[in-house]
Formats: C-alpha cells, sequence, structure tokens
C-alpha cells in the first residue's frame, strides 16, 4: 500500500484489518492456518496481520510513520518442523524523507550510514507494506523453538536443547534420536 504524500496534510491514522489486498504477499510467506503439519494443541484461529499505522508529515516533507502491528503467523519450529506460533507483533517507527534532488538514476552516489536506516519517499507516495513487511520479517528470529516451562526441552517433540549433540545413538538417560549420517563414517575411521 503505498501513501500518496500529497493527501497527508494533516495527521492521518490507518486502520489494517487484516483482508486487505495488499497484505496478500506478507500473508503468503506465512501459514495462517493450524493443519496436520503444525505442533499438538496449536489453535486453529485467525491469524491475520492487524494494526494501526499513524503518518506525520513535517516542514521538510519528511513523514514519520508510527504504530504497532500484530501477527502470530505459524513457522517451522528449528528443532522438531512442526509448525508452532510465533508473536511477530512489532511497534513500527520509520522516518521517509523526500529523496535528494540530485538523484539521477544514471549516476552512482554515495550514501551514508544514516542513510541506510532512512527510507525514502519514491515518486510522492510512502511505501507501508514494504515497511510493514520488513518489520515482520525482521521480529521472526533465525532460529524458532519453544521450550517446556522452566526446563530446555522442546515443547512439542520433548528433545532436550541443551545437550550439546545433535545426534546419538541412544542409549540408557539419552534421548533417541537418528544417527548421524557421519555416525558410521567414525565408526569406520576407529576400525583402522
Amino acid at each position: 500500500m503505498k501513501v500518496s504524500v500529497k493527501d497527508l496534510r494533516k495527521p492521518s491514522s490507518i486502520r489494517i484489518h487484516g483482508d486487505e489486498p495488499w497484505l496478500e504477499a506478507i500473508h503468503t510467506s506465512f501459514a495462517l492456518e493450524a493443519d496436520d503439519t503444525c505442533a499438538p494443541g496449536v489453535e486453529d484461529k485467525p491469524r491475520r496481520l492487524k494494526g494501526e499505522i499513524h503518518l506525520h508529515t513535517d516542514a521538510a516533507g519528511c513523514v514519520r510513520v508510527t504504530g504497532h502491528i500484530d501477527f502470530e503467523p505459524l513457522v517451522p519450529c528449528s528443532r522438531c518442523d512442526l509448525r508452532i506460533p510465533l508473536d511477530a507483533s512489532q511497534d513500527v517507527d520509520a522516518l521517509f524523507k523526500p529523496e535528494p534532488r540530485d538523484a539521477d538514476d544514471r549516476r552512482e552516489i554515495n550514501l551514508s550510514a544514516d542513510d541506510l536506516e532512512t527510507r525514502f519517499i519514491e515518486g510522492g507516495k510512502v511505501d507501508l507494506e514494504e515497511l510493514v513487511n520488513d518489520a515482520v520479517q525482521t521480529a521472526i528470529p533465525f532460529q524458532t523453538c519453544q521450550t517446556e516451562p522452566g526446563t530446555d526441552r522442546c515443547l512439542f517433540c520433548k528433545a532436550d536443547l541443551s545437550a550439546p549433540r545433535v545426534f546419538s545413538t541412544g542409549g540408557e538417560g539419552v534421548d533417541e534420536v537418528p544417527d548421524s549420517p557421519f555416525a558410521k563414517l567414525a565408526e569406520l575411521k576407529k576400525k583402522k
């Protein structure tokens, strides 16, 4: 969703209900409904992105975008690969500056560190879809796993997450985990 800066003569707010067409790309990036690939006990409830965004312009032509989004998609657990709900709710706070006047698509320009943290108004419009998508994507951690309260065990597959090894041949007091594909090679090396 792109909002024209010309239409922002006074502060305005946009409520996100979750069924807007511009959210489709974000929604298709994540599972929104529980099914047989979900962890046991995952509720089948609506998981649409919702929130409220506020836009304020200043005398310099910059647009400050603030607000909050609520979203709880289903993502694969890093340990057991079952889909689990993950809270990706985020506060949004971004500054959109006018494009530099000397910007020319044919010329190379040097960006400062501040420029890398700043978003620019492109074609006279503020791109809220990109801002919301970035907020959601950065809210998802690289490794997703939920533990049982007060333990280091996966809430769903019950594997001990504090163990230094991933693979084991089993045995007394050891979680039964499939052998490493390299375990057989290690045995052959020991026989030499």
